[in-house]
C-alpha cells in the first residue's frame, strides 16, 4: 500500500509460514502461507523449498499440501507473495519416522 503526499511510504505484509506439528511420515500435511495484506487476499502464492521455486505451485490457496509425507520433504519452506516480491523467512520442515509396530 502506498500513500503519498509529500513523502511515499510503503508497507510489506507480515508474511509467515505456519506448519503443524509434530509430523509424522506417512501423513498428510498442510503447510499455511499467513499474511496481514488485506489488499493480496487473492494474491498468488509461490512455495520455494530450500530458497528453490516449486514447480508448478503457484496458486491462489495460501496452503501447500504434502499427502504422503516423507523424511525426504524435510527442509526449509517458505512462501512469497506476487511473484516473490514479498518473501517469508525460511520455516524447518522435520519429519518424524513412523513408529514400527513390535511384534507381541
Amino acid at each position: 500500500m502506498c500513500s503519498c503526499n509529500s513523502k511515499c511510504s510503503v508497507f510489506f505484509p507480515d508474511l509467515f509460514v505456519w506448519i503443524p506439528s509434530p509430523v509424522t511420515e506417512g501423513s498428510e500435511v498442510k503447510l499455511s502461507c499467513r499474511h496481514t495484506c488485506r489488499r493480496e487476499s487473492n494474491a498468488t502464492v509461490t512455495w520455494r523449498k530450500n530458497g528453490e521455486e516449486l514447480p508448478g505451485e503457484q496458486t491462489s490457496n495460501i496452503d501447500l499440501v504434502i499427502e504422503n509425507i516423507r523424511t525426504e520433504d524435510e527442509g526449509y519452506y517458505s512462501c512469497a507473495l506476487q511473484h516473490g516480491t514479498h518473501s517469508s523467512e525460511a520455516v524447518e520442515l522435520n519429519v518424524k519416522c513412523k513408529q514400527k509396530k513390535q511384534p507381541l
